[in-house]
Protein backbone atom coordinates (compact mmCIF):
# COMPACT_ATOMS: atom_id res chain seq x y z
CA UNK A 1 0.00 0.00 0.00
CA UNK A 2 2.83 2.50 0.85
CA UNK A 3 4.92 1.68 -2.22
CA UNK A 4 1.77 2.20 -4.45
CA UNK A 5 0.93 5.54 -2.33
CA UNK A 6 4.74 6.86 -2.66
CA UNK A 7 4.97 6.15 -6.74
CA UNK A 8 7.80 3.55 -5.70
CA UNK A 9 6.98 1.95 -8.94
CA UNK A 10 8.07 5.48 -10.43
CA UNK A 11 10.90 5.65 -9.16
CA UNK A 12 12.01 2.20 -9.82
CA UNK A 13 11.54 2.90 -13.95
CA UNK A 14 13.56 6.19 -12.94
CA UNK A 15 16.46 3.43 -11.62
CA UNK A 16 16.26 4.88 -8.39
CA UNK A 17 16.60 2.68 -5.45
CA UNK A 18 13.68 2.88 -2.55
CA UNK A 19 12.99 2.43 1.33
CA UNK A 20 9.94 2.73 2.51
CA UNK A 21 10.31 3.79 6.42
CA UNK A 22 7.07 2.68 8.38
CA UNK A 23 6.32 5.22 10.71
CA UNK A 24 5.41 4.70 14.82
CA UNK A 25 2.28 3.41 15.41
CA UNK A 26 1.67 2.48 11.90
CA UNK A 27 1.30 -0.74 9.33
CA UNK A 28 3.42 -3.27 10.56
CA UNK A 29 3.92 -1.02 13.85
CA UNK A 30 0.39 -0.48 14.57
CA UNK A 31 -0.24 -1.32 18.41
CA UNK A 32 -2.38 -3.97 19.88
CA UNK A 33 -5.25 -2.80 20.45
CA UNK A 34 -5.44 0.19 18.12
CA UNK A 35 -8.53 0.09 15.87
CA UNK A 36 -6.84 1.41 13.07
CA UNK A 37 -3.31 2.56 11.43
CA UNK A 38 -1.94 5.55 12.78
CA UNK A 39 -4.37 5.96 15.67
CA UNK A 40 -2.01 5.84 18.72
CA UNK A 41 0.31 8.57 16.57
CA UNK A 42 -2.55 11.31 16.22
CA UNK A 43 -4.13 11.06 19.87
CA UNK A 44 -5.64 13.97 20.90
CA UNK A 45 -2.73 14.38 23.37
CA UNK A 46 0.18 17.28 23.19
CA UNK A 47 2.53 15.18 24.99
CA UNK A 48 1.71 11.77 23.25
CA UNK A 49 1.82 13.12 19.49
CA UNK A 50 4.83 15.69 20.42
CA UNK A 51 6.92 12.48 21.07
CA UNK A 52 5.50 10.64 18.74
CA UNK A 53 6.58 13.10 15.87
CA UNK A 54 9.99 14.00 17.73
CA UNK A 55 10.83 10.19 17.42
CA UNK A 56 9.56 9.42 13.87
CA UNK A 57 12.14 12.40 12.45
CA UNK A 58 14.81 11.05 14.34
CA UNK A 59 13.86 7.65 12.74
CA UNK A 60 14.15 9.51 9.48
CA UNK A 61 17.23 11.00 10.30
CA UNK A 62 19.06 7.76 11.28
CA UNK A 63 17.89 5.89 8.42
CA UNK A 64 18.86 8.68 5.89
CA UNK A 65 22.16 8.65 7.50
CA UNK A 66 22.73 4.73 7.46
CA UNK A 67 21.81 4.56 3.99
CA UNK A 68 23.91 6.80 2.66
CA UNK A 69 26.91 5.25 4.56
CA UNK A 70 25.73 2.04 3.54
CA UNK A 71 24.98 2.69 -0.04
CA UNK A 72 28.09 5.58 -0.61
CA UNK A 73 24.51 7.20 -2.61
CA UNK A 74 23.04 10.61 -2.14
CA UNK A 75 19.66 10.31 -0.32
CA UNK A 76 16.53 12.33 -0.28
CA UNK A 77 13.03 11.77 0.82
CA UNK A 78 10.18 12.41 -0.12
CA UNK A 79 6.69 11.73 2.02
CA UNK A 80 3.10 12.07 1.50
CA UNK A 81 0.54 14.09 4.65
CA UNK A 82 2.35 12.87 7.82
CA UNK A 83 5.21 12.04 5.81
CA UNK A 84 5.52 15.17 4.14
CA UNK A 85 4.90 16.57 7.58
CA UNK A 86 8.41 15.20 9.17
CA UNK A 87 10.07 15.12 5.78
CA UNK A 88 10.04 18.73 5.52
CA UNK A 89 10.81 19.13 8.90
CA UNK A 90 13.81 17.12 8.09
CA UNK A 91 14.76 19.49 6.03
CA UNK A 92 15.17 21.23 8.78
CA UNK A 93 17.68 19.40 10.15
CA UNK A 94 19.95 17.43 7.83
CA UNK A 95 21.75 19.67 4.99
CA UNK A 96 23.08 16.39 3.93
CA UNK A 97 20.12 15.90 2.07
CA UNK A 98 19.89 15.17 -1.33
CA UNK A 99 16.62 16.35 -1.82
CA UNK A 100 13.09 16.80 -0.21
CA UNK A 101 9.76 16.46 -1.92
CA UNK A 102 6.80 17.25 0.28
CA UNK A 103 3.15 16.11 -0.63
CA UNK A 104 0.13 17.27 0.27
CA UNK A 105 2.23 18.95 3.29
CA UNK A 106 0.22 19.79 6.36
CA UNK A 107 2.67 22.60 8.54
CA UNK A 108 0.57 22.89 11.53
CA UNK A 109 -0.86 20.17 13.78
CA UNK A 110 -2.51 22.91 15.82
CA UNK A 111 -4.45 24.07 13.06
CA UNK A 112 -5.45 20.70 12.15
CA UNK A 113 -6.40 19.32 15.35
CA UNK A 114 -8.75 22.47 15.57
CA UNK A 115 -10.27 22.25 12.73
CA UNK A 116 -11.24 18.16 13.09
CA UNK A 117 -11.30 17.25 16.28
CA UNK A 118 -13.91 18.94 17.39
CA UNK A 119 -17.87 17.31 16.74
CA UNK A 120 -19.40 19.34 14.03
CA UNK A 121 -22.53 18.62 15.34
CA UNK A 122 -23.19 22.59 16.18
CA UNK A 123 -25.54 21.19 18.68
CA UNK A 124 -23.02 18.84 20.70
CA UNK A 125 -19.99 20.88 19.70
CA UNK A 126 -17.56 20.66 22.90
CA UNK A 127 -14.61 23.04 22.57
CA UNK A 128 -11.06 21.79 22.89
CA UNK A 129 -9.26 21.64 25.99
CA UNK A 130 -7.07 24.68 24.30
CA UNK A 131 -7.60 27.51 22.13
CA UNK A 132 -6.43 27.94 18.87
CA UNK A 133 -3.36 29.69 19.53
CA UNK A 134 -2.39 27.48 22.09
CA UNK A 135 -2.84 23.89 20.21
CA UNK A 136 -0.70 26.12 17.43
CA UNK A 137 1.98 26.96 20.16
CA UNK A 138 1.76 23.53 21.44
CA UNK A 139 2.69 21.64 18.33
CA UNK A 140 5.42 24.05 16.82
CA UNK A 141 8.48 22.49 18.22
CA UNK A 142 8.44 20.01 15.38
CA UNK A 143 5.82 21.78 12.43
CA UNK A 144 8.69 22.98 9.26
CA UNK A 145 7.92 26.24 10.04
CA UNK A 146 9.85 26.50 13.16
CA UNK A 147 13.29 25.23 10.97
CA UNK A 148 14.28 27.34 8.39
CA UNK A 149 15.92 25.01 5.56
CA UNK A 150 19.27 23.51 5.56
CA UNK A 151 18.88 21.77 2.41
CA UNK A 152 19.29 24.62 -0.42
CA UNK A 153 16.21 25.85 -2.03
CA UNK A 154 17.00 23.85 -5.23
CA UNK A 155 16.44 20.66 -3.58
CA UNK A 156 13.20 21.08 -2.27
CA UNK A 157 10.14 20.29 -3.76
CA UNK A 158 6.49 20.85 -2.49
CA UNK A 159 3.50 18.81 -4.09
CA UNK A 160 -0.24 19.97 -3.57
CA UNK A 161 -4.02 19.60 -4.54
CA UNK A 162 -6.34 22.24 -5.14
CA UNK A 163 -9.32 20.41 -3.97
CA UNK A 164 -7.74 19.17 -0.86
CA UNK A 165 -10.59 19.14 2.22
CA UNK A 166 -7.65 17.28 4.95
CA UNK A 167 -4.54 19.63 4.32
CA UNK A 168 -6.01 23.25 3.12
CA UNK A 169 -4.27 24.87 0.11
CA UNK A 170 -2.85 27.62 2.93
CA UNK A 171 -0.39 24.79 4.46
CA UNK A 172 1.33 23.67 1.61
CA UNK A 173 1.40 27.60 0.27
CA UNK A 174 2.93 28.60 3.88
CA UNK A 175 5.20 25.92 3.27
CA UNK A 176 6.46 27.13 -0.30
CA UNK A 177 6.70 30.57 0.93
CA UNK A 178 9.08 29.45 3.86
CA UNK A 179 11.39 27.60 2.00
CA UNK A 180 11.95 30.52 -0.61
CA UNK A 181 9.63 29.58 -2.95
CA UNK A 182 11.13 26.54 -4.61
CA UNK A 183 9.53 24.04 -7.12
CA UNK A 184 6.01 23.50 -7.09
CA UNK A 185 3.42 21.09 -8.51
CA UNK A 186 -0.15 21.84 -7.77
CA UNK A 187 -2.62 19.39 -9.36
CA UNK A 188 -6.64 19.47 -9.72
CA UNK A 189 -7.87 17.26 -7.32
CA UNK A 190 -8.15 16.12 -3.14
CA UNK A 191 -5.94 14.66 -0.70
CA UNK A 192 -5.56 11.39 -2.25
CA UNK A 193 -5.35 12.68 -5.32
CA UNK A 194 -1.56 11.56 -5.79
CA UNK A 195 -3.05 7.74 -6.11
CA UNK A 196 -2.25 6.94 -9.53
CA UNK A 197 -1.41 10.66 -10.91
CA UNK A 198 1.23 10.60 -13.68
CA UNK A 199 1.31 14.41 -13.95
CA UNK A 200 2.81 14.07 -10.09
CA UNK A 201 5.36 11.39 -11.06
CA UNK A 202 6.14 13.44 -14.53
CA UNK A 203 6.75 16.72 -12.53
CA UNK A 204 9.07 14.84 -9.64
CA UNK A 205 11.19 13.27 -11.56
CA UNK A 206 12.04 16.31 -13.67
CA UNK A 207 12.61 17.76 -10.88
CA UNK A 208 15.35 15.32 -9.87
CA UNK A 209 16.66 15.07 -13.36
CA UNK A 210 17.37 18.85 -12.93
CA UNK A 211 19.28 17.87 -9.93
CA UNK A 212 21.14 15.06 -11.77
CA UNK A 213 19.45 12.39 -10.00
CA UNK A 214 16.87 10.78 -12.77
Amino acid sequence: FDAVARLASEWFRAELGVALLPLPFQGARTPAGASFSGEAFARPDVTELNAAAKRSVQEILLAARWLRAESGHPVGLLGMSLGGYLSATAAGLDPELAFVVAMVPPVCFGDLAWRFLPERDAGTRTAPALGYDELRRAFRIHSPLAHAPVVPRERLMVVAGRGDRIVPPEHPTSLWRHWGEPAVHWFDGSHLAPFGRAGIAAAVRAHLARLGLA
